[in-house]
C-alpha cells in the first residue's frame, strides 16, 4: 500500500515539476489559468494510484514473451517487520485524517440543512440560507451560507459577498477543495499535497475576489470587509470562507491597485489540460504488459534436451535451465508473506549470453522484486538463441510462497 502511495507521488512530482517549470518560463500570473492547471495535477495525482493499481495505461513491449518462471519460497514465520509497521502507520494516519475531513463535511451539512433559506430578489438562482451557526459567510457545495446578522448588512456589503460567493459556486471551488483535502489526507507524508491544498484555496479565493473588484467594487472598503470577517472566522474547513486562502495577502494585493486577470474560456481551460496530458498519460502509465496478454503460468521445471532440441529449429530465443532459485526471493518480502510479479527485458547476444537486463514493471514496488528478479535472470538462467542474432526476451518472474 505505502509502496503504491510513495510512487503515486513521486509521479505526480514529476507533472507538478513539468507544469511549474512551464509556468516560471512562461511567468504565467494569471490566477485562472494558474488554478486551472493546479487543478489538472490534482487530479492527475488522484488518478495516478488508480491507473498504476489497475494498471490502465500500459506501454506496449515488442518482444519474445515466455511463460512465467516461478521463484518460490517457505512463508518465514517471524514478527513482524519495520515496513508492516510503516503501512499501519501510514493508513492510521490517513484513516484519520479522512475520518477527519467526513467528519467536518458532516457537521456542515448539518449547517446548511438546518440554515433557513433566503428568498429575495436579489438572490436570484443561488442556494443562499442564513445560519446563526457562522460568522462569516462560506460556500459549502454549491450553497452560499450567511450569518444570521445579514439583514443589518449595507446593501453594497450584501452586494459584494454575493458576487464572491457566487463566483466559488460557479467555479465550483468547494468541490476541488473537498478534492485536495482527500489527496493531501492520502498523500500526507507529501510536502507538495499539502501545499497545493493550500495554493488551490489561495488562488479561489483570488480570482473571487477579482470577480467583486470587476463589479467597480471600492478597494479600499472590500478590503476592509474582508479584514472584519477574518476577524471573526470560524472553523469551516471543509467550505471556502470568505475570510480564507491567506487575508493578509489578499487585502495587500487588492489596495496596490494590481490589475484584474482575464477569464478563461472552457475551450481555453481544455487546451491547457491537453498541453500537459502527454506528461499526464507517461506518469500514470505502467510498463510492461497491457490487459489483454495472457496473464502468467507456472513452469514447474525445465524443459527436457528432447523437447529443446525439438524446437531448437524455430527461432525465437529460449531459457534453457535454471539452478536454485529460492535463494533469490527477497528476505523482506518473504518474512511479510509477500508475493509479487516482474516482468525483465533481456537482451541476448548471439551466443546466448545475456549482455543487459532491464526490469519493465514490479509488482508491488519497494520489497526488492525488481532486483531480486534482474538478478536470477542475469546470472541463474541459461538461455538459447538458435537464431545467432543479438535478441530479447521477456520473462515474467512470479515470486511465490508455499504456505
Amino acid at each position: 500500500m505505502i509502496a503504491l502511495a510513495v510512487d503515486s507521488a513521486l509521479r505526480t512530482l514529476l507533472v507538478a515539476g513539468v507544469a511549474g517549470l512551464v509556468l516560471g518560463t512562461l511567468r504565467v500570473r494569471n490566477p485562472y489559468v494558474l488554478k486551472t492547471l493546479w487543478t489538472a495535477v490534482l487530479g492527475v495525482g488522484l488518478l495516478i494510484p488508480l491507473f498504476l493499481h489497475c494498471r490502465i495505461i500500459t506501454a506496449p513491449i515488442s518482444s519474445v514473451v515466455l511463460p512465467a518462471i516461478s521463484i518460490a519460497s517457505p512463508v518465514a514465520s517471524v514478527p513482524p517487520t519495520s515496513r508492516s509497521v510503516l503501512e499501519a502507520v501510514y493508513a492510521a494516519v490517513a484513516l484519520m485524517l479522512l475520518g477527519r475531513l467526513a467528519l467536518g463535511i458532516g457537521r456542515m451539512f448539518l449547517v446548511r440543512r438546518h440554515a433557513v433559506r433566503v428568498e429575495r430578489r436579489w438572490v436570484g438562482c443561488q442556494d443562499v440560507r442564513k445560519t446563526a451557526r457562522l460568522a462569516s459567510p462560506v460556500t459549502f457545495g454549491s450553497t452560499i451560507l450567511l450569518p444570521a446578522d445579514y439583514p443589518s448588512w449595507p446593501r453594497a456589503k450584501r452586494s459584494a459577498v454575493l458576487v464572491h460567493e457566487k463566483a466559488h459556486v460557479e467555479q465550483r471551488d468547494c468541490y476541488i477543495q473537498w478534492l485536495a483535502l482527500v489527496h493531501a489526507a492520502v498523500f500526507w507524508f507529501s510536502p507538495f499535497a499539502w501545499w497545493l491544498s493550500r495554493h488551490l484555496a489561495a488562488l479561489a479565493e483570488q480570482t473571487s475576489d477579482e470577480a467583486v473588484l470587476r463589479e467597480n467594487a471600492d478597494r479600499t472598503v472590500y478590503a476592509s470587509l474582508l479584514l472584519e470577517f477574518a476577524r471573526a472566522r470560524a472553523g469551516t474547513r471543509p467550505a471556502v470562507a470568505m475570510s480564507g486562502g491567506g487575508v493578509a495577502r489578499r487585502i495587500e494585493r487588492i489596495i496596490s491597485g494590481s490589475p484584474l486577470s482575464a477569464g478563461i474560456s472552457a475551450w481555453k481551460k481544455a487546451a491547457l489540460v491537453g498541453a500537459l496530458l502527454p506528461t499526464m498519460v507517461w506518469a500514470a502509465s505502467s510498463w510492461g504488459p497491457s490487459m489483454t496478454q495472457p496473464g502468467l503460468y507456472r513452469i514447474a521445471e525445465p524443459e527436457s534436451d528432447a523437447s529443446r532440441s525439438a524446437q531448437a529449429s524455430a527461432g525465437p530465443p529460449t531459457v534453457a535451465s535454471w539452478g536454485e532459485l529460492d535463494r533469490y526471493y527477497p528476505r523482506a518480502a518473504q518474512r511479510a508473506g509477500i508475493e509479487g510479479s516482474v516482468r525483465v527485458a533481456v537482451t541476448l547476444d548471439r551466443a546466448g549470453r545475456p549482455t543487459h537486463v532491464v526490469v519493465l514493471s514490479e509488482q508491488p514496488a519497494g520489497y526488492g522484486f525488481g532486483a531480486a528478479a534482474s538478478l536470477a535472470a542475469g546470472t541463474a538462467f541459461r538461455y538459447r538463441n538458435p537464431s545467432s542474432h543479438v535478441a530479447q526476451l521477456v520473462l515474467n518472474v512470479k515470486f511465490a510462497l508455499s504456505h
